[in-house]
């Protein structure tokens, strides 16, 4: 936990530029060609995500979800689009408090991690009132979706955030409030009966299992 927080941390208050990528080949190279891939109407594809056979491409977008077929080196086939945007009430709603309708206000997917084998966990600013699902890997269908995702991905599209997931488990960075001034980092859906935890309760949690185990301590001491 403290070297992930470590790692979450580091990727939040990074100012300086990305480190290279393991392998890179120049501009219009014989040995990896570059395929350009473009379907209308899809727009800020900003989060992406391998399979774990690397013959899908999984793709958050800006109102979407999408799954490519990656599996030819020289082709990129669009497999499945899931659409998802909010409404024009949620539209419009956005736009009242303040924010500019088609900039900022549309759904723009922000987190996408396997959950286990077979769904995704997807986070998206869902006109600045984070929503988050579970789709389905193969179908890329809704199998469960929830307005109660804050701290799991950011109010506005531009601010930065990561996460991951561990055994199902996920792990967060991100901005907490609508004005993105409150940095937040948590894990969600905890397993084996522990609860979720965060900046916010983890030195409370700490200072419980602390008394607990005094606690436990004196008591065997006594007996």
């Amino acid at each position: 936990m403290p070297g992930l927080v470590l790692l979450l941390l580091g990727l939040l208050g990074s100012s300086g530029s990305l480190p290279p990528p393991r392998i890179s080949f120049p501009l219009n190279s014989t040995d990896r060609p570059l395929v350009h891939f473009s379907p209308p109407g899809v727009h800020n594809t900003t989060t992406l995500l391998l399979s774990d056979d690397g013959s899908i491409l999984y793709v958050g977008a800006r109102d979407a979800v999408l799954s490519l077929d990656v599996s030819n080196r020289d082709v990129i086939s669009l497999k499945n689009k899931l659409d998802w945007s909010p409404s024009d009430g949620e539209l419009q709603e956005c736009e009242y408090k303040g924010k500019d309708k088609t900039v900022d206000c549309p759904n723009f997917i922000r987190v996408l991690q396997p959950i286990n084998s077979t769904h995704l966990y997807a986070c998206g600013s869902f006109a600045y009132n984070p929503h988050d699902a579970f789709i389905d890997a193969d179908s890329l269908s809704m199998v469960q979706i929830s307005s109660k995702a804050k701290g799991r991905c950011p109010f506005s599209p531009v601010q930065r955030s990561s996460a991951i997931t561990v055994d199902g488990e996920l792990f967060t960075g991100t901005m907490s409030d609508f004005r993105g001034v409150e940095p937040l980092i948590s894990r969600h859906f905890s397993k084996d009966g522990r609860p979720d935890v965060s900046q916010d309760t983890l030195t409370s949690l700490l200072e419980g299992e602390r008394s607990a185990l005094l606690r436990t301590h004196q008591t065997l001491s006594v007996d």
